[in-house]
């Protein structure tokens, strides 16, 4: 039996209404268009049986969940109200993301903290390797 790998891409700041505010509702994949989400998001296509980007608004979304328009929910501004941890807890089982033997999730401090094992009380639940784990930038916030 083989391990199953899932990515965990956190979303970004720069999305597609940024450049074509027209531009109706849109798969998540393509709605984050930063360098660091595309650099992530190619490392999980390559790597990961599967993936989930992790929307400050949304929480953990597959690629092809339907954003309906631009938003700018951040974990770092609590008064733009992000998914709080119950609800990333309940989306982790409802996703069925426990069933998963290794965890990878990518991105700054930000994430590593609102993730990390004791926040999430699952401590076999996501690896945070300082060999696998891709820090963009120290500075990068985690806004989208």
């Amino acid at each position: 039996m083989s391990t199953r790998v899932l990515v965990v891409v956190p979303c970004g700041k720069g999305k597609i209404w940024d450049k074509f505010p027209k531009i109706k509702a849109t798969r998540a994949e393509e709605a984050y268009v930063g360098a660091p989400f595309k650099v992530n998001k190619a490392f999980a296509k390559k790597f990961a049986d599967e993936w989930v980007i992790l929307s400050a608004k949304y929480g953990f979304v597959e690629p092809t969940f339907i954003i309906p328009e631009n938003y700018d929910v951040s974990f770092n501004h609590p008064e733009t109200n992000p998914i709080n941890l119950g609800g990333l807890k309940s989306q982790v089982k409802e996703k069925d993301l426990e069933n998963f033997d290794v965890v990878i999730v990518l991105g700054g401090g930000e994430i590593i903290t609102t993730l990390s094992p004791r926040t999430m009380m699952a401590p076999s639940f996501f690896t945070f390797s300082a060999s696998v784990v891709s820090s963009v930038s120290s500075s990068t916030k985690l806004r989208c």
